[in-house]
């Protein structure tokens, strides 16, 4: 089955889980994602990427293993810039092209602290598809808090894919300013 996202929304930390194994041969799931933390007292300007990404699931015997889940991208900065990519995405289950293909790994989570944010760049933590059979996991959770403001905006997006996961939000009440949520 698919995975879903887990860990605090706005302090993460976690690292991301392995994807299951594929039967009962060699361990098969993806590696899931790292945890990067920044603190950065001026300005972080990112024009590649900065990745927490799980790995796609492998194979073993004609049954396909779990992709593992998305990470942790913690960001605090006074400027954040440049039009790189940020994701803590979810790996992709293995497609053996059977009943026994791998279930996709959860979204990771992101929260990222600013005082000037001018990034134009992408921002996913999307859930790990799940080919053939298997499920789609849940997307991750992109939070985003701008210092002048109590609140937050919070993003949920699965990059257009129906999810089979969830996306946990806690046991919290939250305000929010904008919430945006995406199939």
């Amino acid at each position: 089955s698919a995975g879903g996202s887990y860990g605090s929304l706005i302090q993460p930390n976690q690292l991301g889980s392995g994807g299951g194994s594929a039967g009962t041969g060699p361990d098969t799931g993806g590696v899931g994602g790292g945890f990067v933390y920044l603190n950065v007292s001026d300005s972080l300007i990112v024009n590649g990427s900065i990745s927490a990404d799980g790995y796609t699931g492998g194979t073993f015997s004609a049954e396909g293993g779990g992709g593992g889940s998305g990470g942790t991208i913690h960001i605090e900065t006074v400027n954040l810039l440049g039009n790189g990519i940020i994701s803590s995405d979810g790996g992709a289950g293995y497609n053996v092209s059977t009943t026994s293909d791998g279930g996709g790994g959860g979204g990771g989570r992101i929260a990222i602290y600013y005082t000037t944010k001018t990034n134009t760049g992408k921002i996913t933590a999307y859930g790990g598809f799940g080919p053939g059979s298997a499920e789609t996991a849940g997307a991750g959770t992109i939070y985003i808090k701008d210092n002048a403001k109590s609140n937050f905006d919070l993003i949920i997006n699965n990059g257009n894919y129906s999810a089979d996961g969830y996306t946990s939000l806690g046991t919290n009440n939250y305000t929010i300013d904008n919430l945006t949520i995406t199939r």
